[in-house]
C-alpha cells in the first residue's frame, strides 16, 4: 500500500535536508579553523658536508724544466708541472753542481748573505758602482795596470832617462771607459812604452816635463783595443 504524503510531511522532510546540510556546514567551518596557515619561507635544513682534510705544506721544492741556453739543466719535461724550481746550475761545458756550493766573490765582486737570499753587486769593469781609484805606487822600469782593481789608476814616474816605464794593459772590458793619471817624479820627464793595444791617433800621447806635473789619458776598450779619449797634458794633481 502506497504512503500517502501529506503537506505536512513532506515540510518535515525538508526541514530534516536543511538541518542536515547546515550541520555539515557548521562541521566544514570547525575543520576548516583547525587547520594550519603554511609558513611563507621554506626552510631547507643544510646539508650535512664534511670539512675538507687540511694539507701540510710541503717541506721539499721540486726543480722545474730549465733552460741549457743560460747553463743550467733539468731531467724533467717541459710540461711536468709537478716540479718547481731550479734544477741544476753549471758553467758552460762543466758538470752540474752537487751538494753544498759555495759562491766566491772575484775581483770587485761583492757577496751579500742576509737569511736566504745572497746579493751580488759588481763594481769595476763596466757595472755597478765605481770604485775608489786604485794607486800603482812609484815605478821604474814597468808599470803593470790591472784594469780590474779600478777603471781609474794613478801611478808616479820614476824612471830616470834614458830609461823607459813599460806599461801593460789586462782585463779591458768591451764598451768601459778607464782613466790613467801618469805623475812626473823625474826632473826633465820620465818617458813610457805603450802597449801597442793603446790608440793614440791625433790626440798623442805626449807626456808632461816638469817635475810635479801629470797627464791623464782616457780610454774606450774597443775589439781589443785601448782607444785614447782625452790627454791632458801638464796639470798639477
Amino acid at each position: 500500500m502506497a504512503t500517502k504524503i501529506t503537506k505536512t510531511t513532506r515540510n518535515r522532510y525538508v526541514d530534516e535536508d536543511v538541518r542536515r546540510l547546515y550541520a555539515g556546514l557548521t562541521q566544514a567551518q570547525k575543520d576548516i579553523a583547525t587547520l594550519k596557515a603554511p609558513s611563507k619561507t621554506a626552510v631547507i635544513p643544510a646539508p650535512n658536508i664534511d670539512p675538507l682534510p687540511s694539507i701540510a705544506p710541503s717541506a721539499t721544492v721540486n726543480p722545474v724544466e730549465a733552460s741549457s741556453v743560460v747553463g743550467v739543466s733539468s731531467s724533467y719535461s717541459p710540461g711536468d708541472h709537478a716540479h718547481e724550481g731550479l734544477h741544476s746550475v753549471a758553467a758552460t761545458s762543466q758538470p752540474e753542481l752537487t751538494g753544498d756550493v759555495t759562491l766566491s766573490a772575484g775581483a770587485a765582486i761583492t757577496l751579500t748573505q742576509t737569511g736566504n737570499n745572497i746579493e751580488i753587486s759588481a763594481s769595476g769593469g763596466g757595472g755597478g758602482q765605481p770604485i775608489a781609484p786604485y794607486n800603482n805606487g812609484t815605478v821604474t822600469t814597468t808599470l803593470a795596470i790591472d784594469w780590474d782593481n779600478s777603471e781609474n789608476q794613478y801611478a808616479l814616474l820614476n824612471e830616470p832617462l834614458p830609461g823607459s816605464t813599460v806599461i801593460t794593459m789586462a782585463n779591458g772590458v768591451l764598451g768601459t771607459y778607464y782613466a790613467l793619471q801618469l805623475t812626473q817624479n823625474i826632473i826633465g820627464g820620465g818617458v813610457v812604452t805603450w802597449p801597442a793595444s793603446c790608440k793614440f791617433g791625433s790626440i798623442g800621447n805626449t807626456l808632461a816635463t816638469v817635475l810635479g806635473q801629470a797627464n791623464m789619458f782616457l780610454f774606450m776598450f774597443f775589439n781589443g783595443d785601448y782607444v785614447c779619449l782625452a790627454n791632458n797634458e801638464g796639470y798639477n794633481p
